[in-house]
């Protein structure tokens, strides 16, 4: 189940620059699939497959999963921020939570 620039602005709404999305796709995805384990996103119904597309997006988007505390990309400049939340030591956006909860795709041990 991937999730591609296209998807992150037709269906999540995301403005991030495509090469910010680039770079930090793969440490989002990898986050929220801890979220689902031992769970994959092929083993969801399509509700909550697009429940983990729009969380790996909103993951993204928190900036949560990188180390620096701002990125600038053509012109652009994005301030990162914290979470309290944290699954194997990497923080979680809220938002990516509620995705998967609203679709019932989080896993019940979180």
């Amino acid at each position: 189940m991937m999730v591609d620039y296209g998807f992150y602005q037709s269906v999540y709404g995301g403005v991030m620059p495509a090469a910010l999305f680039a770079v930090g796709l793969p440490r989002a995805r990898e986050t929220i699939l801890a979220l689902l384990y031992p769970r994959t996103p092929e083993d969801l119904d399509p509700a909550g497959q697009k429940a983990f597309q729009m969380a790996v997006c909103a993951q993204l988007d928190s900036g949560l999963d990188r180390p620096v505390a701002s990125e600038t990309a053509g012109g652009n400049r994005m301030q990162l921020a914290d979470s309290v939340v944290r699954v194997g030591g990497m923080p979680v956006a809220p938002g990516a939570v509620g995705f998967l909860r609203a679709a019932g795709a989080l896993q019940q041990w979180i």
